[in-house]
């Protein structure tokens, strides 16, 4: 090995343990959030119900630890259970000392996949990893406070990726409970949805429509996305405004051209991380056949069909004229 050789070698090494040493600063804000945000603000939970709340990261590259607590108000909730959700390794990696301080009014988690574990979530949008059970006390509001440290529970900070730990950045995002005042939420639903046609072929222009209402109690912008079978997009309607109280007309055309026979269902989705998301969307079903019929048969085997019966005829004439002239 040559000088140049030896020292570009060299120059590589070192710039690779920078990059473990140091990571980018380009890296986003890691996010750990409480979904849902604002609990029982439409169905109020009586004295001796339970709940429960998410915890979720997000904007996360390669995270092997994670370390938090959530605070709460024990006159009106007590913590009753919490459990590590599979994934990414979480529900079988490593446990480090957790704990319910009913006296305090924390939940306290801590979970690893330290180096010879499975480890390492990325992910650019929420995701689950961690579950905490609560039963209502009392009438009233709690917060859900995330807090990312606790002296003697301090093993690694509060997230904590293979780069770096912890991470530079961390964003939080708090959670309440009350069951006794109604909260500020944000609520849009998607009703009313109607298709030009349940059955139709290949080239048909289906119209699609659906109306877009806010049950919430703030103005909201949103966008509107129309698809079929989940995945392929048929249109967006971007920045669609809604006030409180009000609702809107959405309308959309899907070309099926070069769209394969078969089933399939249209969904038409607000965008909106909202307190209700079970209504955020609504589907109909449509089957795309051939001209034929339920048969489902192309239209170039009709006129293949056609063409033959016509040439079989012809044929049949010409015999016949051809044994007349013999005669």
């Amino acid at each position: 090995m040559n000088k140049k050789t030896t020292l570009a070698t060299l120059i590589a090494v070192l710039i690779a343990l920078t990059q473990l040493i140091h990571p980018s600063a380009a890296n986003p804000a890691a996010v750990l959030g409480i979904s849902p945000t604002v609990i029982d603000t439409r169905n109020l939970k009586p004295i001796g119900s339970t709940f429960s709340i998410n915890i979720t990261v997000d904007d996360v590259e390669k995270l092997w630890g994670i370390q938090f607590m959530v605070k709460y108000n024990t006159t009106i909730l007590s913590a009753i259970d919490y459990a590590f959700l599979d994934r990414w390794g979480f529900a079988n990696a490593t446990r480090l000392p957790s704990l319910i301080n009913e006296t305090a009014g924390f939940v306290a988690l801590a979970r690893a996949a330290f180096l010879g574990d499975n480890f390492g979530l990325t992910t650019t949008s929420p995701v689950a990893v961690a579950r905490i059970d609560f039963t209502v006390d009392a009438n009233g509001t709690s917060p859900l406070d995330l807090e990312l440290k606790d002296e003697d529970l301090d093993f690694f900070g509060a997230l904590t990726n293979i780069k770096a730990a912890p991470f530079q950045n961390i964003l939080l995002s708090d959670g309440q409970f009350s069951n006794t005042q109604l909260l500020g939420v944000h609520d849009v639903a998607v009703t009313n949805l109607s298709i030009s046609a349940t059955e139709a072929s290949p080239g048909d222009i289906i119209n699609i429509q659906a109306v877009i209402v806010n049950k919430g109690d703030f103005n909201e912008t949103l966008d509107v996305r129309c698809d079929f079978n989940d995945t392929n997009l048929i249109e967006t309607k971007r920045n669609i405004v809604l006030n409180k109280g009000t609702n809107q007309t959405v309308n959309f055309a899907w070309n099926t051209a070069n769209i394969q026979y078969g089933k399939y269902v249209i969904a038409v989705r607000a965008v909106l991380s909202d307190s209700a998301p079970g209504d955020n969307m609504q589907t109909a079903a449509i089957t795309l056949k051939s001209a034929i019929g339920s048969g489902g048969l192309p239209t170039i085997y009709l006129y293949v069909g056609v063409a033959i019966v016509v040439v079989i005829i012809v044929a049949i004439v010409i015999y016949a004229l051809l044994r007349r002239r013999g005669k």
